[in-house]
């Protein structure tokens, strides 16, 4: 069996030429191997030619020894020609299998080295090679859903029982109340160092009918009905992710003023919006006392800031949004704060307001993050401060990426 299509096999290795640093050398060796297969010439690279048959040897045995002579030669002058020149010179005398062995002796570790400093480049050139490379991918737009809610089945008739002898729970110990002050008054008797449910007058006018327990009536049946109602309507809701074209993250923040009817504060409340849905969120009360709804929008918005900061640096950190290196944008519906975030300098009006609040400014002097106003009806925070109606709540609920998926 003579070489199939020597002349190809020479121009397809011309253009695949092993470098001097042999840098290909692996795609180098592969094609060479192929190639080779495909005549069936591979045991040329496996063995040397041999010592040529003695003068004694049958005309048969030396034809055969002459017919493998010819296909050393010809593979060695296809090897040779998908070498650079420098490499021609240095090995143009070797046989094919001494040749092999030759250039695996010098370029293999080479390529070794090669291929364990490309798995040692750090993360971030990493996934830039990835994202270069699905770029050509298409791919249909995902969705992830999120569910907070403990899923359990019902066990059936074994519902109920236990297992006898089984392990009881450890019960953590209470910690011990402290007793009231020796100060304190106790507002039925007007004595100082017990509680009312300590108190004998109280204890003795209770047992003689008195006074009355007060009694649970139909408005607390009613709050108890509501909150039963809303955790059933609320089970199947899921936090769902995907479908925006860009990935950019929107802050929005607001504040409702004096809610509190004890201590007269205020109530903030954030959220951040990242590929239709929410990542992160709060709603709390806020720490001082506001003297106007201004000031209450303007601590809710130097809270929400400092979030947005966190988040900011941590998405640099993954190279995942592209868009992360420019300033966060957070969404307030209160002029008044907006200015004063974005004014550098304190005036009377602010003087009472504590330190740490003012740090937004600096976040947008830096370009960390830029507040800009929105409509009081287009406000995704809204829900996180004051009840809304039904309507309006469902409106801000869809915009947070909260769906019903009945599973």
């Amino acid at each position: 069996c003579e070489m199939a299509s020597p002349i190809n096999f020479n121009q397809f290795l011309e253009k695949e030429k092993l470098k001097s640093n042999g840098s290909n050398f692996t795609d180098w060796f592969r094609h060479v191997r192929i190639f080779l297969s495909g005549g069936n010439l591979q045991y040329v690279l496996d063995a040397p030619l041999g010592d040529p048959p003695a003068e004694t040897e049958t005309d048969e045995v030396k034809d055969v020894y002459e017919t493998r002579k010819t296909r050393y030669s010809q593979v060695q002058c296809a090897i040779l020609c998908s070498l650079e020149s420098d490499l021609q010179k240095r090995f143009e005398h070797h046989d094919p299998h001494e040749l092999m062995n030759e250039l695996k002796a010098i370029f293999e570790t080479h390529a070794a080295v090669e291929c364990y400093e490309n798995m040692n480049k750090e993360l971030p050139e990493l996934f830039g090679m990835l994202k270069a490379a699905e770029i050509e991918i298409k791919k249909e737009h995902q969705v992830l859903m999120v569910n907070k809610t403990t899923s359990f089945k019902k066990q059936g008739k074994s519902k109920g029982k236990f297992k006898k002898g089984g392990k009881k729970a450890a019960t953590p110990p209470m910690k011990p109340k402290n007793g009231p002050k020796p100060d304190a008054e106790c507002y039925y008797c007007k004595e100082k160092g017990h509680w009312k449910r300590n108190c004998s007058k109280y204890l003795a006018d209770l047992k003689s009918g008195l006074v009355k327990k007060k009694k649970e009536g139909m408005e607390h049946w009613t709050a108890v009905k509501n909150i039963l109602k809303y955790l059933k309507r609320t089970k199947d809701m899921f936090l769902c992710y995907g479908g925006d074209q860009e990935l950019v993250v929107s802050g929005y923040t607001d504040a409702s003023w004096n809610t509190d009817p004890d201590d007269s504060k205020s109530q903030s409340g954030y959220v951040f919006i990242l590929n239709g849905a929410a990542v992160s969120w709060a709603s709390s009360k806020q720490c001082t006392v506001a003297k106007s709804s201004t000031e209450s929008e303007y601590i809710a918005a130097s809270e929400a800031s400092s979030e947005a900061v966190w988040m900011k640096r941590f998405i640099v950190e993954l190279g995942v949004v592209p868009s992360a290196l420019d300033p966060l944008i957070i969404y307030c519906d209160n002029m008044g704060a907006i200015a004063n975030a974005q004014e550098p300098r304190s005036h009377k009006r602010l003087k009472h307001i504590k330190l740490r609040y003012h740090s937004i400014r600096e976040y947008i002097e830096d370009g960390e993050v830029k507040i800009c106003k929105v409509h009081t009806d287009l406000n995704v925070a809204d829900p996180l401060t004051k009840a809304l109606p039904r309507a309006k709540h469902d409106q801000h609920q869809n915009a947070m990426g909260v769906r019903y998926i009945k599973m």
